[in-house]
């Protein structure tokens, strides 16, 4: 039933399954100072867990980029740095799904950024405007050191990651290092 609703575009509370109760993983205040959980649950079936996020009184999929499908793996990184929440899971080799939540002061809609990569992310860029993700390249699908995820205040993520070799240039951004 969720797949079919998140596949209509349908945002509803997602129930958890009575076969095990959620787990608290980690809450974050984020900068427009509301909360936001990391929650999981066990699936033994499938020999991971599932993720949610729960915010302001709704729990929804932690992964919402592509309607209706379902992530279930083992949890590499979660982060609560500087009022953004980071989180990454290993849901098969060679890739981990991972996304970041931001809500500026001020921001009608929260900053997400989705991912799916080969490594872990390094970096976080912020600014009143933007976030931006410093992943590395690994395995070298595009000809480039890194790859860069960007969101902007109320446009969204981009379409792409930016292949540089260079990182971003630090001018008014405050940058926060990701170690796992």
């Amino acid at each position: 039933m969720r797949g079919l609703l998140l596949a209509l575009g349908v945002v509803t509370a997602v129930p958890f399954s009575t076969a095990a109760s959620p787990k608290d993983i980690l809450a974050c205040q984020l900068e427009d100072g509301s909360q936001v959980q990391l929650k999981s649950e066990a699936d033994p079936a499938r020999g991971g867990e599932r993720f949610y996020l729960r915010r302001d009184g709704i729990t929804e999929d932690a992964f919402v980029d592509i309607p209706g499908a379902d992530y279930v793996g083992n949890l590499v990184l979660s982060k609560c740095l500087d009022h953004v929440l980071i989180f990454a899971i290993n849901y098969g080799t060679p890739y981990f799904k991972g996304r970041l939540l931001r809500k500026p002061a001020g921001a009608g809609q929260p900053q997400n950024i989705n991912f799916a990569e080969k490594s872990l992310p390094i970096l976080i860029y912020l600014n009143k405007w933007e976030t931006k993700l410093v992943i590395p390249n690994t395995g070298y699908e595009v000809t480039s050191k890194y790859l860069v995820y960007r969101s902007l205040t109320n446009k969204g993520q981009d379409e792409r990651a930016l292949p540089t070799d260079s990182l971003p240039n630090k001018n008014r951004h405050r940058v926060i290092q990701i170690t796992p």
